[in-house]
């Protein structure tokens, strides 16, 4: 009877022990799926930082981050040499008209503003064969202008509007 007695014990603790193995197990392979697919996340993103962040876009890599939030400015230059990529972030108040009036003011070399439906085309003086595209995207309370700095060659665009659009496109907030 103890004999018997003991193998029950000694069955019950191992059935249990199982059961708690196959619990742990299951955690473990549920954090690890969790933490596979926040990884995924992170390295499908060109940019997360200031609270947002931006889907990656093949060709682009950054090259500066300024240590302050403000002003808050983030560069990336596309692997062909042809173009950079600049973020920041304007008062929310500002209009597109202002918004222009204050690039204008920092940047003396910009000739021949084109506004165009959500930001503006300018020229670089001095640099015949560059220009800048500058979207105006509105992520909540927050204005974030993008800014292209565009090499032509010929009357080509090296960096084609529908890159500038995924760009633009996957901008959201972090």
């Amino acid at each position: 009877m103890k004999k018997r007695f003991i193998t029950l014990l000694l069955g019950s603790l191992l059935v249990l022990n199982l059961g708690c193995t196959n619990d742990s197990t299951e955690n473990f392979v549920t954090e690890t799926k969790r933490t596979n697919q926040n990884n995924k996340e992170t390295t499908d993103l060109l940019y997360k930082g200031n609270g947002v962040k931006i889907k990656e876009v093949d060709g682009w890599e950054k090259v500066k981050e300024s240590k302050e939030e403000d002003p808050w400015l983030v560069e990336f230059q596309h692997i062909s040499g042809e173009g950079n990529l600049v973020l920041s972030e304007v008062s929310s108040d500002l209009s597109k008209d202002e918004i222009i009036t204050e690039f204008q003011k920092s940047r003396p070399h910009m000739v021949g503003i084109d506004r165009f439906d959500g930001g503006f085309f300018f020229g670089i003086e001095q640099e015949s064969h560059k220009y800048g595209k500058t979207f105006i995207k509105q992520i909540e309370d927050r204005k974030i202008v993008v800014t292209f700095l565009l090499t032509l060659e010929g009357k080509d665009i090296i960096i084609s509007r529908e890159v500038m659009d995924s760009v633009v496109d996957g901008i959201t907030k972090n």
